[in-house]
């Protein structure tokens, strides 16, 4: 039987950054084909990207309101081997024309989710995470409530890694440096 994992390190709380809940509103969507071989990964722990690119104007922007995106992460047991979810519910509070088209072409899409989360950590090493790195993330959910009196008609959207694609991680986390450099490698993606 082969033992890939043993603990190597204890976790400890940081009383002087506490845990925050809830993500950032603006959730940043790339095509998965458009990060193929545009990432670095730190040298020690192949949890952290170091750099991701795709060339600006990849990555697409959906704007949320009073932590609307809802990213989740869960280990899922197998038979033989284990993976992750990887998923996000956000919402969408535009219904124009435009929208919907863009909503259409996520339907088919396969995609990355980078997410900031409110907690940054003591110089914004826990800010960025990536969901769906290693598989990408299909829509599952789409729907719109018209009479739902908190969104008042905005659409519910779920985009998750697929049943047989799981990833075989925790999300990864996007840092180099300090939140500042960390922060401008996301907006160079816009």
């Amino acid at each position: 039987m082969a033992t890939c994992d043993a603990l190597t390190a204890g976790i400890a709380y940081d009383c002087a950054n506490p845990p925050t809940g809830g993500a950032n509103d603006r959730l940043i969507l790339v095509n998965f084909a458009d990060i193929d071989g545009a990432v670095t990964y730190d040298g020690t722990n192949p949890l952290i990207v170091t750099n991701i690119t795709s060339g600006a104007g990849t990555g697409f922007n959906f704007e949320g309101l009073n932590n609307s995106n809802e990213p989740r992460a869960a280990l899922v047991k197998g038979r033989y081997v284990n993976g992750y979810d990887h998923e996000v519910r956000f919402k969408c509070f535009s219904n124009s024309p435009d929208a919907k088209a863009q909503l259409t072409k996520l339907d088919g899409a396969l995609v990355v989710a980078i997410v900031q989360n409110n907690h940054k950590g003591s110089d914004g090493e826990a800010a960025f995470e990536i969901y769906g790195l290693e598989t990408g993330l299909r829509l599952q959910e789409l729907e719109r409530i018209l009479a739902d009196a908190e969104t008042q008609g905005a659409y519910n959207i779920l985009i998750k890694n697929d049943d047989i694609s799981k990833p075989s991680t925790l999300p990864h986390t996007l840092y180099d440096t300090d939140f500042a450099t960390t922060k401008a490698i996301v907006d160079g993606l816009l």
